[in-house]
């Protein structure tokens, strides 16, 4: 049995503005209990990484139907709809977060084929990567749970210089999850890792004038098998993938300073600043100055030395 989008269907559609709030840059950590049978088929449009405490139940999504179990970890994406069914006391914790606020030096991490397929991969890639679902085993759930203590504990505190330790953490677990992903996954190519030191690449270099063309030379395939394993990887094009990236940059130097909009615009890799106001607005919703204006107030805990608020 798997969700079904259709009029019959109740869906809760969770906002960002009620979840990150209060918390900068992105990242969010809530510990739950289930104590009723059924949950509500909801979606968001940021990321919840799940890792399963204890208790079990049944995971509930548009591919279908999972038993889970302590040490149990999966990542639901922005748009996905799920829930949870014949609950048995489960307990989870959720890592709730936006990457394109976090800005994580993610380098060596994306040559490990866990990473590409848990946390990159499309959602049909990352089946075919990862048939079985990534579980930790004790030791690796233990360690888990002390870090996610940690960045609870600072979320929590929300003392001078939280928002840095609980990015610290964050990254601690995503490499223990990758590297867990890693012993899961079936045969990868070559060509896969390089896809990963290519999304590297484009984040570094992403105000650059790059073409497609150059960037496959660089890798050693053809640029049609670089489009192919990319979009296969990301669900996108190279090129819808650079704008993302640029587009990311910009909100995150709106939130960050007080730079004019066109400055702006340059700084994220476009030379024409009416073009970037069209492109951000169809992405975010409003223009660059409203997003600026919405999101900026809310920007008030956790300040850090440097992040422009």
């Amino acid at each position: 049995m798997s969700i079904v989008r259709d009029n019959h269907t109740a869906i809760l559609t969770i906002p960002r503005s009620s979840v990150f709030r209060d918390i900068v840059h992105g990242l969010r950590v809530v510990a739950k209990r289930y104590f009723l049978n059924i949950d509500v088929v909801h979606g968001h449009d940021f990321f919840e990484l799940v890792l399963v405490r204890s208790g079990g139940g049944v995971h509930v999504t548009e591919q279908g139907e999972t038993q889970l179990e302590r040490g149990d970890v999966y990542l639901i994406r922005p748009g996905a709809l799920h829930c949870y069914r014949d609950l048995q006391d489960l307990e989870i914790v959720n890592v709730l977060y936006l990457p394109e606020l976090l800005d994580l030096p993610l380098g060596e991490l994306r040559t490990l084929a866990g990473y590409i397929a848990f946390f990159e991969a499309s959602p049909t890639l990352a089946d075919s990567l990862l048939p079985t679902a990534v579980k930790l085993g004790e030791t690796e759930m233990r360690e888990a749970e002390r870090i996610l203590a940690r960045v609870l504990a600072e979320q929590e505190a929300a003392r001078p210089g939280c928002a840095f330790g609980m990015m610290a953490g964050f990254m601690q677990l995503i490499l223990l999850i990758s590297r867990a992903a890693t012993r899961n996954c079936s045969e990868t190519t070559a060509a896969l890792g390089e896809i990963g030191r290519l999304l590297t690449y484009l984040e570094r270099h992403c105000t650059d004038a790059l073409q497609i063309s150059d960037l496959a030379r660089g890798s050693g395939i053809s640029v049609r098998t670089l489009e192919r394993l990319f979009r296969q990887v990301t669900g996108r094009s190279p090129g819808d993938y650079l704008a993302e990236l640029r587009l990311n940059r910009g909100a995150k130097l709106l939130l960050e300073s007080a730079l004019p909009v066109a400055q702006v615009a340059r700084l994220a890799g476009y030379g024409d600043g009416g073009y970037f106001s069209r492109l951000f607005r169809k992405k975010f919703g409003c223009p660059p100055r409203e997003y600026r204006r919405r999101k900026r107030p809310s920007l008030q805990a956790c300040n850090v030395a440097g992040d422009g608020t």
